[in-house]
């Protein structure tokens, strides 16, 4: 969703209560926000709870919020935040890593011979990615999957722009390493590498 849409969906939720628009940004950005809160809260139904808080708390203060710069950036640092207060106050609760959602390929299958190329695939992709760092796999996942810039990241997680840039670095890297054990077959190598490069 654009930058701009989204401000047009802020404005009508600020001055005439728009319901249609509020539904349309949780649509947008709920599943998002489940896995950013998962990364800190091992539950998903308590990733769920601090999800609809932050929600509840975006309705809530729609009249005073004021005009929210950027919206991807002010959701993800609120689910930050309710995210770390619920493991500060469930101290049962232990930080959890992306481990956990793994990575996803989006991958058509036709016919059998394409169905092991594609498992096949999966497979490599997913033994790169367990070689990647805990945070790398955080920044990358921010980057590639949910779309946000560098700066947006940098924000969310308090990090600088640079060390969002080595992260970034890093996952590439190691993708690109494993990946290069794949020489003989040109077909994954090109498949993997377009997979991978944000």
């Amino acid at each position: 969703m654009e930058e701009g849409l989204i401000n047009d969906l802020l404005a009508k939720m600020r001055k005439y209560n728009d319901l249609k628009a509020f539904k349309t940004i949780f649509n947008h950005f709920y599943s998002k926000l489940i896995a950013v809160s998962r990364i800190y809260v091992i539950d998903e139904f308590y990733a769920e709870e601090i999800v609809s808080q932050v929600f509840i708390k975006l309705w809530d203060n729609r009249g005073t919020m004021g005009n929210i710069d950027n919206l991807h950036g002010y959701l993800y640092v609120m689910t930050k935040r309710l995210s770390l207060n619920h493991i500060r106050d469930n101290q049962f609760n232990k930080a959890y890593t992306m481990d956990h959602i793994g990575i996803s390929a989006k991958i058509s299958i036709s016919n059998p011979e394409e169905s092991l190329l594609n498992e096949e695939l999966v497979n490599i992709i997913q033994q790169a990615y367990n070689k990647v760092p805990p945070k790398a796999k955080i920044v990358y996942q921010m980057v590639k999957e949910d779309g946000l810039k560098y700066k947006e990241v940098a924000l969310v997680l308090n990090i600088s722009v640079k060390t969002v840039e080595m992260h970034v670095g890093k996952v590439l890297k190691i993708m690109r390493q494993e990946i290069e054990k794949y020489k003989s077959n040109a077909d994954i190598k090109i498949v993997l590498l377009n997979l991978i490069i944000p």
